[in-house]
């Protein structure tokens, strides 16, 4: 873990570092280490050692070490509006429900109902504490993980258009296939067997051998290096790519869709799999068109040919009928539920560190709306 020592934290920030090894040192609580390790951008970056003996380790449950874990976590100068984030530098939870892309905590589904500024430290520490041990229990699903098969991110970048899959992919035992995107509306695209229309585009299918663990990477270099951990050939897909962009009008968008399966699954439906769909921008591929238009099928791409720093934009994906395919929007219903009144959290810290909990959470926010006005 590498942070700039130059910056320097802000006040509210001081208060939790003070706080943390006040809890530290109170040899009654898992905490029994805080190592400050610098500042990225403006978080404060804290080492923490957690003691894990009494967290019992079930069959298929996240692989803690029996004695401790270290935990680097993020303070950002927003706290305690903002709780911490959390992330290991280990690969031993790779793959495990909840953990993104291999190593970051997913502490919270919902902050807006898990977290109140009135819990401060304590609650984010208790909140750590029961994350830790409901996965070495077991007791996280990978089956309703969002996003699971691929490193349990949201892959969707702003401003471009929702692919719409309007039926099963039946691949059979192909892992390459041709399909088509017909422009529905200005923000959706469907994904159909047999093109419409004379403005539908090429679109390549590629269904992986497994799960991407860490994300599928926003540049073609950084997926090609993913594909060769996975073991699917990077040039069989730069060759489709090539092609699809052939079958296309010059410098039009390439687009591609990956059916991600999760640990086990081998099907190529996409009600089982998790499916991605990648953008590419159309200058950024004429040379891979012109080297297929050139080439044909029998095209040998050299790595002049392939612009590997080239960004990769994500398309929100979902199923023709599937709830998936209406914006997401916030429930009143749930929004009145919400846990903000609820700042009494229990958990191993909370018996030790009630007595300067307010007082701190207190100077934080007063120091924050200071720095606010």
């Amino acid at each position: 873990m590498t942070a700039r020592r130059s910056a320097r934290p802000g006040p509210t920030q001081d208060l939790v570092l003070a706080e943390l090894r006040r809890i530290a040192s109170l040899d009654c609580t898992p905490l029994v280490r805080v190592i400050r390790v610098g500042m990225t951008g403006s978080d404060l970056i804290v080492r923490l050692r957690i003691r894990t003996g009494e967290i019992a380790v079930k069959p298929g449950g996240l692989p803690i070490r029996s004695d401790h874990e270290d935990v680097v976590t993020a303070v950002p100068v927003s706290f305690p509006l903002i709780p911490p984030s959390a992330h290991v530098e280990h690969g031993r939870f790779v793959g495990y429900p909840h953990v993104l892309q291999g190593d970051r905590l997913c502490l919270y589904l919902d902050l807006g109902q898990e977290w109140h500024p009135e819990h401060g430290v304590v609650g984010f520490l208790n909140q750590l504490w029961s994350w830790l041990e409901g996965a070495a229990g077991g007791l996280f699903d990978a089956r309703t993980a969002l996003y699971h098969p691929v490193g349990g991110v949201l892959h969707a970048t702003a401003g471009t258009p929702t692919v719409v899959v309007r039926a099963a992919l039946d691949l059979g035992e192909r892992s390459i296939a041709l399909r088509w995107l017909h422009r529905r509306t200005p923000t959706r695209l469907d994904l159909v067997r047999q093109p419409s229309s004379s403005d539908d585009l090429a679109t390549a299918i590629v269904a992986l051998p497994a799960p991407l663990r860490y994300g599928a990477g926003n540049t073609i270099d950084r997926i090609c290096a993913i594909f060769d951990h996975i073991g699917q050939s990077r040039d069989a897909f730069l060759h489709t790519l090539a092609m699809t962009s052939a079958r296309n009008p010059p410098r039009s968008s390439v687009h591609f869709v990956l059916g991600v399966p999760d640990t086990g699954s081998s099907s190529h439906d996409p009600e089982t799999n998790h499916l991605i769909c990648g953008r590419i921008a159309g200058h950024a591929m004429e040379p891979l068109r012109t080297a297929a238009k050139e080439q044909g099928a029998l095209l040998q791409l050299t790595r002049s040919d392939i612009p590997y720093d080239t960004p990769i934009e994500w398309c929100r994906t979902a199923l023709a009928g599937s709830r998936r395919c209406a914006p997401a929007s916030a429930s009143k219903d749930r929004a009145l539920k919400r846990s903000m009144f609820f700042c009494l959290v229990r958990g191993p810290f909370s018996r030790h560190t009630a007595e300067t909990h307010r007082q701190v959470y207190s100077l934080c926010v007063h120091i924050f709306m200071l720095q606010r006005s």
